[in-house]
């Protein structure tokens, strides 16, 4: 197929008797706008808002060879891709530059390059499976309108936005690295579904300049995500989950927050495929800051944990529905400071009781007055 600025050949051969098939494909043809012309309106929504800029066309190499059983399993499978294209549009979004590359043969999957080039960032990825286990990383320099428009563009959510208040003096950037599984290749009875690998485990870092929301500044934090175990059929099944979130200052006010920490550990995490519903086994939450400054009010390395066993928490009705074994916090502050008043080694300790709350509050009965049946004396 040839046009003035397009190429596309192809080469085949299939053997009937061996079930064998090989090909090599080479194209600059528009491919996205050439599929989405010809299903029209039965094409993907995303599909149709990714689009070449100045009638840039893609670079594309596509070589492999697959040999089937008698049923159409796989005996074995061979693929190796390159992709490049210049001016790129996701939605609003342009790109300067899309680069990928990846080679497969049989159970084992190598994506060494995927990169798409902006104006002030960048996103890449690469990717490796291998003898049933591999690795995945994705890095991320990008401003939070870049994101949220790529979003917008495979989501379909044009009127995604985050709120006017929140706003970042830098880029997002951002590092992912998961750890993967696949089910065993074996030669007759392996199918390309079977390829596919599940996530099992995935660590986020996260850093920013400073973050303001509604006047209230968070200077130079940094985030860290860890989960593992995680499995996911007919539920979302987690075994550990622990955030870390670090700030030099948090300001708002008359309030000034010096040496953020906070830690949140989450264990034996169960939602349902529509997480509308939480479960959590056990939970712990430290909160830790060097100094806190409130008019002239002072408070010196407050330390603060909290626990918890059994939460169960409805996104529809977080107050009504959370039920909890046990909660306890206990919180200490070095020294506390107010003009000539100062106090040293202040501590805090609460346990409460299981809460069990199975009806709505405001359909719960009045309880009596306290003085009900008491007599003027």
């Amino acid at each position: 197929i040839e046009k003035p600025d397009t190429r596309v050949h192809l080469q085949a051969s299939y053997d009937i008797t061996s079930r064998e098939l090989s090909f090599t494909t080479t194209s600059t043809a528009p491919v996205v706008k050439i599929i989405t012309d010809y299903l029209k309106e039965d094409a993907p929504e995303t599909l149709s808002r990714i689009r070449a800029t100045n009638g840039s066309t893609p670079q594309i190499q596509l070589n492999g060879t697959a040999a089937f059983s008698e049923d159409f399993a796989l005996n074995s499978i061979t693929l190796l891709g390159k992709l490049e294209q210049r001016g790129l549009v996701f939605g609003k979004q342009e790109a300067d530059h899309l680069q990928l590359s990846f080679f497969m043969k049989d159970g084992d999957f190598n994506l060494d390059q995927c990169m798409i080039n902006f104006p002030e960032g960048h996103l890449r990825c690469a990717a490796q499976v291998a003898n049933g286990t591999g690795k995945a990383e994705l890095e991320i320099s990008l401003s939070d309108e870049v994101i949220l428009e790529l979003v917008r563009c495979f989501s379909g959510d044009e009127k995604l936005a985050l709120p006017q208040e929140l706003s970042f003096s830098s880029n997002l950037e951002a590092h992912l690295s998961c750890e993967m599984s696949t089910a065993p290749f074996i030669a007759g009875k392996s199918r390309i579904e079977d390829l596919i690998p599940a996530l099992k485990s995935s660590q986020l870092q996260f850093r920013t300049g400073d973050i303001i929301f509604d006047g209230a500044k968070l200077l130079s934090p940094t985030l860290n995500l860890e989960v593992s175990g995680i499995s996911y059929q007919d539920d979302i099944k987690v075994q550990h989950a622990h955030l870390q979130l670090r700030a030099a200052n948090a300001l708002e006010n008359q309030l000034e927050t010096r040496d953020v920490h906070l830690d949140l550990e989450l264990n034996d995490i169960l939602s349902d495929s529509g997480l509308e519903t939480l479960k959590l086994g056990h939970t712990v939450l430290n909160v830790n800051a060097g100094a806190v400054e409130l008019d002239n009010i002072s408070l010196n390395r407050l330390q603060c944990t909290s626990s918890a066993d059994k939460l169960e928490l409805s996104f529809d009705h977080p107050i009504e529905t959370l039920e909890s074994s046990a909660l306890a916090i206990h919180a200490t502050l070095e020294s506390l400071h107010r003009g000539d008043i100062s106090a040293e080694g202040i501590a805090l300790d609460v346990n409460i009781p299981p809460l069990i709350t199975s009806q709505p509050f405001e359909s719960m009965p009045s309880p009596s007055p306290p003085l009900a049946g008491l007599t003027a004396e």
